[in-house]
């Protein structure tokens, strides 16, 4: 007792100094007494994260948002030790947000109340208005914003919906539709300001369809090599707003029958393409085609000419060759001149 008695003015200069540089020694002789007595310098910097401290909802919360800590200086030795979360995140202790910061008080970990922090997490909120219903720019006669609800006991964040009939459509910044949100029924707000569907991809801009067969029903594309290399590009489509959408080529360009992975399959001889309330594309022949795109090559040059048959010499079948594109006319294979 008489020993803390000896350094008790000292440490009350000490947590009470503007500018610490004349007593840093001296802090520095008693930094022993302040971790047995005071003990807010003396937290282990390693924290648990977990995201069972989320809050139940209204709240995003992600164990991969940095925690940030204070490094403590002579200019800031009368400081305690403080935790925070970066940017505009905010710290969860047990299922509740806390203040700004948890602090190093008897050398453990608490909030603002003394409460015992193990384990925390940062938190974003994801509530309503926190992600767009909608982008302005899309055009009002085929796309409608969200229908957005409130977290509730089954939704931890707030989700948008569309009429099940009508579907989701991906939008651009500028307005454009991107194409369909196929088999999704909701898409969840996430901390980020980004709507989130089942697969976890996400997206600033989701908007309802108001025709079941609008612009945003069916593909203007479809990842893969044939976009990958070139040889392939998005389809022209029309709204006809309100009316199902119809899709076309440029001139000289052929419309492709493309696979759901993105490889080419065959030209597909039509003059104009028309969505169906099933998100699959119909031919003016009625022939039903799920996913469409345009050749690349044009001016006349068949990027993907029909497969051509002739007999050789010994009466088996051979298969000609389409030359290098551009060139437009087929050639025999090398090795049987």
């Amino acid at each position: 007792i008489l020993v803390l008695l000896l350094f008790l003015p000292s440490l009350i200069y000490a947590e009470n100094c503007g500018n610490c540089d004349g007593v840093w020694e001296q802090i520095a002789r008693e930094k022993q007494m302040d971790e047995d007595y005071h003990g807010c310098r003396s937290c282990l910097s390693e924290i648990t994260r977990s995201k069972d401290a989320c809050p139940p909802k209204g709240y995003d919360c992600s164990e991969e948002w940095p925690l940030t800590t204070n490094v403590l200086t002579p200019e800031e030795g009368c400081r305690c030790s403080e935790v925070t979360c970066a940017g505009k995140a905010k710290l969860a202790v047990n299922g509740e947000i806390v203040a700004s910061k948890i602090r190093c008080n008897n050398s453990e970990w608490t909030t603002k109340g003394e409460q015992l922090v193990d384990p925390v997490v940062c938190a974003k909120s994801c509530e309503k208005g926190v992600c767009s219903d909608g982008n302005s720019r899309a055009n009002s006669k085929d796309f409608r914003p969200l229908k957005v609800a409130r977290a509730d006991d089954q939704n931890s964040c707030a989700i948008g919906t569309c009429m099940p009939d009508n579907g989701m459509a991906i939008i651009n910044d500028n307005g454009t539709p991107v194409g369909p949100l196929t088999d999704v029924t909701k898409v969840t707000c996430t901390g980020d300001g980004e709507w989130k569907a089942e697969d976890d991809e996400r997206y600033k801009y989701v908007m309802c369809n108001i025709s079941p067969c609008g612009p945003g029903k069916c593909p203007a594309f479809v990842d893969g090599p044939g976009m990958a290399d070139g040889v392939v590009k998005p389809l022209q489509i029309k709204s006809n707003e309100g009316s199902c959408a119809t899709a076309t080529c440029p001139p000289g360009s052929d419309f492709v029958e493309m696979s759901a992975d993105g490889d080419v399959l065959k030209i597909l001889s039509t003059g104009e393409l028309t969505c169906q309330n099933t998100g699959v594309w119909l031919t003016d022949s009625a022939f039903d085609v799920p996913y469409v795109m345009c050749s690349s090559c044009q001016s006349g040059c068949n990027s993907f000419p029909f497969s051509t048959t002739k007999f050789t010499a010994d009466g088996s079948l051979m298969t000609l060759e389409p030359a290098i594109r551009g060139v437009c006319s087929y050639s025999c294979p090398t090795d049987n001149n």
